[in-house]
């Protein structure tokens, strides 16, 4: 929907969710694809597309789209809810950042480094290592 028109993009979703079926200006199978709601029967002459009672939509949208909102008309806008959601400060993201990795890393790693190990003892030298000793 970036930069849609919203009522031409949403107004026939609106019709089937006010009860009404609705024949798209496509075809799939050689056949006009119609949008109902449950209330309306079916017919094979049309490619049907069934719209629940519990359906939503969620959509998001950017500072430069926001203006847009202003564009949608009252009928389309009041069947929507707007909800703000401002972004974590920089403690904020690190703290989920934080919390994400402690429930993504297993028991007894470290994230990004694999499996803990035991402090190694003394290393072989080369010779001992080749299996030759001197």
């Amino acid at each position: 929907m970036n930069r849609a028109n919203p009522d031409r993009a949403l107004g026939p979703l609106f019709t089937v969710l006010s009860g009404q079926a609705v024949v798209l200006p496509l075809e799939q199978d050689g056949r006009p694809i119609r949008i109902r709601p449950v209330s309306v029967a079916a017919d094979p002459a049309y490619r049907g597309y069934v719209v629940q009672p519990g359906w939503r939509i969620v959509a998001t949208t950017n500072v430069l789209d926001r203006a847009l909102l202003f564009d949608l008309s009252f009928a389309l806008m009041r069947r929507f809810a707007f909800v703000d959601v401002v972004a974590p400060d920089p403690d904020g993201y690190r703290e989920l950042i934080r919390e994400a990795v402690a429930r993504r890393t297993p028991r007894g790693t470290r994230p990004g480094r694999g499996p803990r190990r035991q402090a190694p003892g003394p290393h072989p030298s080369p010779a001992a290592r080749s299996g030759v000793i001197h």
